[in-house]
Order: C-alpha cells, then sequence, then structure tokens
C-alpha cells in the first residue's frame, strides 16, 4: 500500500486521504490523472482494514482482457493479487467465479455486457466491493447491462465509479452512473429524475433551468474531480493543422456516392431519425481516408494527406523523435504503413506477443523504429507511450472518447522528459474530417452539423439533375 500512495501527486494524495474511508465514491477525470491507480489504493485500503475480501471490477472488455489491458497491468504493478478474468463460455465463467469464491481476498474482472449471462452467479458471490471503470458505459439505465449493473450495485457497501466527464450536453446521462453510487445522490426512480430537471417535449425531454447547475451541486460532493494540469508538471501542448485539397479522384468518388444515395433516399426523408445518415458518414470517412470497398474489397488511393504525412516524417526524423500515427480505420492504418514500410503497424489480427513485442520495440529501440501506427478502435493497453514527442491524426473518429484516449496515450506522467509534445491533424479541408475534427467535443452538435452537411450534399446533387 506504501507504494502506491508514494506515487500519486500531492493533490491526489489530499483527494484520497479524503475519500479513503467513504463508502460510494466517484472519480470523474480526464485521461491520464491516475484514476486506475487511485482506484486500487482505494481497494488496498479496505483489504487492509479488513473491510473486504471479495472485489469486483467491472469495466470495458478492451480494458481486462491481457495482461497489457489496462486492469491487468496495474493489478499486477501494484498488488499481489492475481485477479480472475471472467471472459469466455458461459460455463467458462461459471467456473472462474466458483474458483474465486475459495480465494481471500479475490478480485474479479468482467466486461459489462457479460453481467447478464452469470448475473445470479455474480449476485452469489456477494462482493464486498464494485468498481464501475468508464461508468459512462451506464449512460443508458434503459440498457439491460446498466439494470443489472444497478442491482448488482445495491448489494456491495463499498462503490466506486472512474469516468471521464459525465455532465455532457446530454444531462439524461448523469442519472446511471450516479445511481450504481448511491440511489439518495440523485434519486432511486429515473423517472422521478426526469420530471425534477426535465419537461417533457414532443421531440424528447429539455433540461429546465439552471438544471445542470442544480445537477452539479448534487453530484460533486460525492466525487473528485481531477485535470491533467493539476497532477502532473506536463509540457506544453503544441496543435499544428494541416488542411489539404480533395483529389480528382476524391471528388468523384464523393460525386458518384451521392448521385447514387439522392437514387436510394426518398427525397426529404433522410430526417427520419437520421435513418441513412450513419451510412453515408462511413463512405465520406472512408473516402478522406483513401480507400473505398469494391466487391468486398478495400482498394487504396493516394490522396493530399500522404504528401504532408511524408514531409512531418522527414522532419521528424531529422532529429531522430518518437511519433504515433493515429488512424480510424484498419485499412487506413495499411495504407499509411505501405507509405511508411519501416513503421510498425498494430493490428486487431495480431496476436498478444506480437503486440506486446511491436510496444516494446516503440518504446526501447533508440532509431530502428521510430514510427507506430495505431487505430482508435483497436488499441487499449495500461502501458503509457509517453517517449513519444509527435502524434498524427491522419483519420478522425467520430468518438470524443476514442479520440481522448489518443491524446493521453503520450500526454500523462512521464511526458514531462519533453520540452513541448507536438499534435498534427492531416484533415481534407470542407469536409466530413473537418466537422468532425471542430466538433469532437460537442456530441449533439457534432451530429447536427454531420446531418446538415450530408442533407446539403443531397440537395445540391438533387438540384443538378
Amino acid at each position: 500500500m506504501k507504494n502506491i500512495i508514494d506515487i500519486l501527486a500531492p493533490k491526489q494524495k489530499e483527494s484520497f486521504d479524503k475519500f479513503k474511508d467513504s463508502s460510494f465514491h466517484g472519480l470523474i477525470s480526464e485521461y491520464g490523472t491516475g484514476k486506475t491507480v487511485m482506484a486500487i489504493a482505494y481497494i488496498l485500503h479496505h483489504i487492509e482494514k479488513n473491510n473486504v475480501s471479495r472485489i469486483l471490477i467491472i469495466a470495458k472488455k478492451n480494458n481486462i482482457m491481457t495482461s497489457t489491458s489496462t486492469w491487468q497491468y496495474h493489478l499486477k504493478k501494484y498488488t499481489h493479487i492475481k485477479p480472475f478474468v471472467i471472459l469466455g463460455s458461459v460455463s467458462k465463467k461459471r467456473k472462474l467465479l466458483s474458483l474465486s469464491s475459495v480465494v481471500s481476498p479475490s478480485i474479479d474482472l468482467v466486461n459489462y455486457e457479460g453481467i447478464m449471462s452469470v448475473f445470479p452467479e455474480l449476485l452469489s458471490m456477494n462482493y464486498d466491493l464494485v468498481i464501475f471503470d468508464e461508468a459512462n458505459k451506464l449512460k443508458n439505465p434503459k440498457t439491460k447491462h446498466s439494470k443489472k449493473a444497478i442491482k448488482l450495485a445495491d448489494t456491495i457497501s463499498y462503490k466506486l465509479i472512474c469516468a471521464g466527464e459525465i455532465l455532457t450536453e446530454n444531462l439524461m446521462e448523469v442519472w446511471g452512473p450516479m445511481r450504481v453510487l448511491s440511489p439518495e445522490i440523485l434519486g432511486k426512480s429515473y423517472f422521478s429524475f426526469l420530471l425534477k430537471y426535465f419537461h417533457a417535449t414532443p421531440i424528447g425531454y429539455k433540461p429546465r433551468k439552471n438544471a445542470k447547475k442544480s445537477i452539479s451541486k448534487k453530484i460533486y460532493p460525492y466525487c473528485t474531480v481531477f485535470r491533467l494540469k493539476d497532477c502532473w508538471k506536463l509540457p506544453s501542448a503544441k496543435h499544428i493543422y494541416h488542411p489539404v485539397s480533395y483529389t480528382d479522384k476524391q471528388k468523384k468518388l464523393v460525386s458518384s456516392l451521392v448521385k447514387n444515395w439522392c437514387l436510394e433516399i426518398p427525397e426529404n426523408k433522410i430526417s427520419i431519425k437520421y435513418k441513412y445518415m450513419l451510412q453515408i458518414r462511413q463512405k465520406l470517412q472512408q473516402i478522406m481516408s483513401g480507400f473505398v470497398y469494391h466487391n468486398s474489397t478495400a482498394v487504396s488511393f493516394p490522396t493530399n494527406k500522404d504528401i504532408i504525412l511524408n514531409n512531418i516524417i522527414t522532419y521528424i526524423r531529422a532529429s531522430s523523435e518518437k511519433v504515433i500515427i493515429w488512424c480510424n480505420y484498419i485499412e487506413e492504418a495499411d495504407h499509411v504503413h505501405r507509405i511508411l514500410p519501416s513503421s510498425l503497424l498494430i493490428k486487431s489480427t495480431d496476436s498478444i506477443p506480437e503486440i506486446t513485442l511491436k510496444i516494446r520495440f516503440f518504446k526501447n529501440s533508440s532509431v530502428k523504429y521510430p514510427i507506430l501506427i495505431l487505430t482508435y478502435g483497436f488499441y487499449n493497453s495500461g502501458e503509457t507511450l509517453v517517449n513519444a514527442k509527435y502524434t498524427i491524426f491522419y483519420g478522425y473518429a467520430d468518438s470524443n472518447d476514442k479520440m481522448s484516449n489518443a491524446h493521453y496515450r503520450n500526454y500523462r506522467k512521464g511526458s514531462e522528459i519533453h520540452d513541448i509534445v507536438y499534435r498534427h491533424y492531416i484533415y481534407v479541408k470542407d469536409s466530413i474530417e473537418e466537422i468532425i475534427l471542430k466538433n469532437r467535443r460537442r456530441k449533439k452538435q457534432l451530429q447536427i452539423e454531420i446531418y446538415s452537411y450530408i442533407k446539403e450534399l443531397l440537395e445540391k446533387q438533387r438540384r443538378s439533375i
């Protein structure tokens, strides 16, 4: 316990001392602020006090499934307790829970979706402490896993949630994470919560006047909120934007795509629940990324982003610095890898030993492997990449959570070895990429902007027919 406390920043220690004896608390902070470490400190504190012996950690699957995933990595680093990873078939999960039940203290790791298949068995384990990691997964209380999580939480004495910002544009999403902590924060009933803080309209619920302020007053006495700058002395981050123009190929592909959709989508019908938006958006993003599908096979083509990428890499190589390149699609990552064949590419088809080896090469090799290519949807490791001074965003996910995770992979404790870190954004001007880049932190506005952009493309095409 002494070792884990010693690595906390002064402000983290101060906050930990305040909440360590609480029966429920929320860690609502940015990536890289040590939420996982503080959660483990909370577990060890209550084990030492003999308050708990059976611990359950519920997280996203990618955060628990391998030895380099966030929770396995940190538990091995800071404790002597080997966790039981409750994944696989139902029979395998039951067997693992049975083995865990005779161990004390025990820590079980399960993913949110996995709760349902062994819910009776989880209830019978009589857990003393539960941690809900990435508690934003509970934002919709109507999902099956949210309902089960609430029932499970009500049977457990000590509860902790870890999450990023939970007071988002959609205030209704805050009830679920707070409900698993305690019904006394925002009430036991979701319907009563809606009636109190929102008013119904024909298109859904809208917050009442000062609703956000009122909800904040309710939740923040039970939460610790950190920003990176509160915890560590980090280098400044310089953001450099590289807008590029469409190639003739991209213009033709977009025109062809829109023309086809005009034929398929009835006029004035696109607004019905954004029915067609997802498909069109993905196609547009793929074209901006430099590939399309033909007969189920990805066909790549050069874009003006490639020229900028080569220029940046040439500059970085001159200084022998490390660089991470983020892509949205594996096809996009393959395309970048063909441009930079000496780079390391982590793919979803790689085995765990291969991934571990590639990360080790990137982190330890001084010259041979200075470039690492990753995709937002795949990379989820407890290891940080703070040796990279440069980050290049070649593709863009329309998920702020994924983009933020990418930003903070090399901007956290340890990155103070650099005097400054650089983030390069290469995007096609006046495209869907620019919309995502400008609005990624505003989920509702992003959807509105994407909808307006697609609708404008369709209407322009119809006028030309």
